[in-house]
């Protein structure tokens, strides 16, 4: 039940607006630096500890046999001592440098390692989207080579030359009129590949709305940049690798399916649905969230027509073997009904989190639900807020972090618990908000404005002030941080 479950929840300013980056050349490669003084970085992991010295094992005495009754015999002289040479002391093998938060800010990509140092891993023009592996020694990200067409390369959390790995050259369309980039990416957990789609875009430029879709699956090796073709074109759609790194979901606009990493068992249809109208150019494809220990995914569908009188949204739970559990259907609109949606899962699977906008225009209100895997139990909504937007669970799935527009105390974030309901200052002074991850179970990373500054990216341990990461930032820097 609800009554037991108390999360905090994080109520913050949030200005938020989308653009994307266009008319660049390929990044330059890289070149590592040393810690910037423009930059202050606050340690985000504990540091890496070496392994504890080897000691040596005590060899036994040896044993002398005393023989009976032998005859004396004259004693031999002593052979002359000879030195022993002492061992070579053992030579510690340095920790690999790995990538905490890697940030693409105005043509450049940096890392900030362990202990906060900051290094430069690629500098160029129109750099963006960063994704550390899951080892954190490699980080990928795109760079932007001409309107609606971009890159995929990768580079060494500590530093060295930057490689491409996908372009038009290495996915060229069979149309010699469209041109292919990479979409979205993901690397596979305990590997060096990367899951991507692919979309497309004219060569003499876009032709009007619409999605530019190609609809595929590939894997890249980062290592050796070997593709390997997943799913054919058009027999995909949005997708989510499993936290393992084994399984992929794949979510189409009338069916969900599931596939192995390396295209086998390939598992259609296991769950069909028929086309939902967005009253637009876009397919509306249902969202599967992965619980965190890779055994299954919650998925929201909503109903064909969000504008209609009968309008609901369907729960269900996939296991990773294909099992489909039907959790429970709820009269609301995901499509149209409110920012936080479609409802956003917690790590373990058991909550989720959606709003729903108030028909006297007083905002939307935030709801907190129970998924069992025998129904949903309970709904817990909020006071309506304006201006509101989800963030996503803390790892320990017991706080939601959320952003409205303050009133009375504009230019604070609030933070909110349910039983009692309590605020309490989250960061005095927060005036925008871009975006927002979690750390650990009490640790966030923001990139937002502290009283109408520079965008900056800060580090926030619930109750205490923010520390500062990296400042002089723009609205577009994007941020990834490993988990």
């Amino acid at each position: 039940m609800l009554a037991k479950f108390v999360p905090v929840l994080i109520l913050v300013l949030a200005s938020l607006a989308c653009s994307y980056l266009a008319g660049s050349q390929p990044a330059e490669t890289p070149a590592a630096v040393s810690t910037s003084a423009a930059l202050t970085a606050t340690a985000l992991v504990p540091a890496l500890t070496a392994p504890p010295p080897a000691t040596a094992t005590p060899q036994p005495e040896p044993v002398t046999v005393t023989p009976e009754f032998e005859p004396a015999t004259a004693t031999a002289e002593p052979e002359p001592a000879t030195a022993t040479a002492e061992p070579e002391p053992a030579t510690a093998t340095p920790e690999p440098f790995v990538c905490a938060l890697a940030y693409a800010n105005a043509g450049s990509l940096f890392c900030l390692g362990a202990d906060g140092t900051p290094r430069v891993l690629a500098s160029g023009s129109q750099i963006l989207d960063p994704r550390i592996s899951t080892d954190g020694t490699l980080v990928a990200y795109q760079v932007v080579v001409s309107e609606g067409v971009s890159q995929l390369w990768v580079v060494g959390a500590a530093g060295g030359d930057a490689r491409l790995l996908v372009g038009a050259g290495q996915i060229p369309n069979a149309d010699p009129a469209l041109v292919n980039s990479p979409g979205h990416v993901e690397w596979l957990a305990g590997t060096h590949a990367l899951a991507f789609d692919t979309r497309y875009f004219p060569a003499a430029g876009p032709v009007g709305p619409g999605e530019y879709l190609n609809a595929d699956l590939w894997t890249v090796d980062a290592d050796s940049g070997a593709l390997n073709p997943v799913l054919p074109a058009g027999s995909a759609g949005s997708f989510r690798a499993s936290p393992d790194g084994q399984t992929i979901a794949i979510a189409r606009g009338q069916g969900l399916d599931l596939v192995n990493a390396d295209g086998s068992n390939y598992r259609q249809d296991l769950i069909t649905f028929p086309s939902i109208i967005t009253y637009s150019e876009y397919t509306y494809r249902p969202l599967p969230q992965w619980a965190a220990d890779g055994t299954f995914f919650n998925v929201v569908i909503p109903s064909a027509d969000p504008l209609a009188a009968d309008v609901h949204a369907d729960f269900y739970r996939v296991g990773v073997d294909g099992i489909v559990q039907s959790l429970a259907s709820l009269p609301i609109n995901i499509v149209f009904g409110g920012s936080v949606n479609p409802p956003r899962f917690s790590p373990n699977g058991l909550y989720a989190a959606y709003s729903l906008g108030q028909a006297d225009g007083s905002g939307e209100a935030l709801h907190l639900i129970e998924v069992q895997p025998d129904g949903i139990v309970g709904d817990v909504p909020f006071e309506p807020r304006q201006g509101l937007q989800g963030w996503g669970w803390s790892p320990d799935s017991q706080s939601f972090a959320y952003t409205v527009i303050p009133g009375i105390e504009a230019g604070q974030g609030l933070a909110g618990g349910f039983y009692p309901a309590i605020s309490q200052t989250f960061a005095a002074g927060l005036t925008a908000l871009r975006s927002l991850d979690w750390l650990d179970t009490t640790t966030l990373v923001f990139l937002g404005q502290l009283n109408h500054g520079d965008w900056s990216l800060y580090r926030q341990i619930l109750g205490a002030e923010p520390a500062l990461l990296a400042g002089g930032l723009s609205f577009e820097t994007t941020v990834d941080v490993r988990n």
